[in-house]
């Protein structure tokens, strides 16, 4: 079994004992041929994935969710701030009086006593004015 460098993969190599034509290109999941040339592999860019190799195009992220360039799966898709996950495959508004701060997986968590949100898909909590409260997951005050 001879290893073989295939062409465009850098230093990935594979041991295989069947023949391999050395000019033919594969492209990863993460990436998508260009058709015109159906010859150069172009990574995908942010906000889409592709889990197939040698993939005619990327595929969307999901509403609300954003992926790094060269994304090769679905689960690279991350909810942005003010939104959670619901399954794999959506991205929801945190409720009023809730709140996530950064993009990912996490979920959308209660505004601390203090502190109220009257808007979804927030970032944040808005601290209560002053002589003012609330209590914990407040949409006012």
């Amino acid at each position: 079994i001879a290893a073989r460098t295939i062409v465009g993969f850098g230093n990935l190599s594979l041991a295989s004992a069947e023949p391999f034509n050395c000019t033919q290109t594969r492209c990863l999941p993460g990436q998508y041929v260009n058709a015109s040339t159906s010859k150069v592999c172009i990574g995908c860019p942010a906000d889409t994935f592709s889990e197939q190799f040698d993939s005619p195009n990327c595929t969307s992220c999901m509403n609300f969710s954003t992926s790094n360039p060269g994304s090769a799966s679905m689960s690279a898709c991350l909810c942005l701030p003010g939104y959670e996950p619901l399954g794999e495959a959506a991205c929801v508004a945190c409720a009023p009086g809730q709140f996530k701060e950064s993009t990912g997986p996490a979920t959308c968590i209660s505004c601390q006593p203090g502190k109220y949100q009257p808007a979804s898909a927030a970032p944040n909590c808005v601290s209560c004015p002053e002589n003012a409260d609330s209590a914990q997951n407040s949409a006012n005050v």
